[in-house]
């Protein structure tokens, strides 16, 4: 792990460089000049550049590895990783196995909280196994926020979800859980949880 000094805030992000990834990043560098994000990928690229943001390309399938990367000391770690999965074996792949790393990468790097995004949209498998992993975090004992948006959509959002938008307004009239949220509300609501 990397020795860093203590006075700026450090965030540790998997799945960073993706679209809410991105958000929280803006709006934390814009927040807090003294803001350290790590952000970790497969790829290790993001199109969002700052000095102030490490790329990091991670699998953390390989803990001990993406732990020597890290920083010794960080004061959230964040995940953002997830999506419906076609097979139990993805499942694990793509939601389990992250969370999992983000307790342990929590606990070893001594975070004050993790953040953590379910979700209230998509198929029931995929709720289900975003409610559990939020248990299972909260058990941990290290503070849990979650996060649990439906479509979301702005900052330049513009694929074929992004203009399915009015219908779903429509449909959030009568069913919550269809209603669609801009990214930068549920960037701020995550970030205002973690430092509060």
């Amino acid at each position: 792990m990397i020795e860093m000094a203590t006075l700026m805030t450090t965030i540790i992000m998997l799945g960073g460089n993706g679209y809410l990834g991105r958000e929280i990043s803006r709006q934390w560098l814009a927040a807090d000049s003294q803001v350290r994000i790590y952000t970790l990928s497969r790829s290790g690229k993001n199109s969002l550049q700052d000095e102030r943001i490490i790329n990091i390309a991670a699998d953390v399938n390989n803990l001990d590895e993406t732990l020597a990367q890290l920083p010794v000391q960080a004061d959230y770690v964040l995940n953002l990783v997830g999506a419906p999965a076609k097979s139990e074996e993805e499942n694990q792949q793509i939601n389990i196995i992250p969370a999992r790393a983000t307790e342990q990468i929590a606990r070893a790097t001594g975070a004050r909280a993790i953040g953590f995004v379910g979700g209230l949209l998509g198929p029931r498998a995929f709720l289900k196994t975003k409610k559990e992993l939020a248990q299972q975090l909260r058990a941990s004992g290290i503070r849990v926020e979650v996060v649990e948006p439906t479509l979301l959509y702005g900052a330049g959002r513009s694929d074929a979800l992004a203009r399915m938008v009015p219908i779903f307004k429509i449909l959030g009239l009568f069913f919550r859980t269809m209603k669609p949220v801009r990214v930068e509300e549920v960037a701020a609501e995550l970030i205002e949880k973690m430092t509060r």
